[in-house]
């Protein structure tokens, strides 16, 4: 039988407990980047969930609590952001290393980049304005 996750120990509610088996759980190495880079991806995604949730949050209280509404340009950095994370993840990095500057879709990729670090600034500099 292969080994799993959770034994039962005989304990517990209703006679079956069950007790953690940490040597059946098998964490990918360190050294492999795409697992790394797919468990930062996952961090950064909700951290910035979590700053859309807190800002909703802020702005529903703040119109609920004092009737104070929040005027459309403090929305503008926030949606760069998120326009800017979108355009990132979209993109395959592996296009973007495929060739110098004579291959067509490197071009398109490194130009498409550049567009979407644009706008992440922008948003990160207008955050600091509004």
């Amino acid at each position: 039988m292969a080994a799993c996750k959770w034994a039962s120990t005989g304990l517990g509610w209703g006679g079956g407990g069950v007790e953690w088996n940490p040597q059946a759980i098998s964490f990918p190495p360190m050294s492999d980047s795409s697992a790394v880079g797919a468990l930062a991806a996952a961090g950064g995604g909700v951290l910035f969930a979590s700053g859309w949730l807190v800002w909703i949050d802020g702005v529903a209280a703040a119109a609920n609590d004092y009737g104070f509404g929040t005027p459309g340009a403090d929305w503008v950095p926030g949606i760069l952001q998120t326009v800017a994370l979108l355009m990132v993840n979209a993109i395959t990095w592996s296009a973007m290393a495929d060739g110098g500057f004579d291959d067509s879709v490197a071009q398109k990729v490194k130009a498409w980049v550049f567009v979407s670090f644009v706008f992440a600034f922008s948003g990160l500099i207008a955050s600091t304005t509004c």
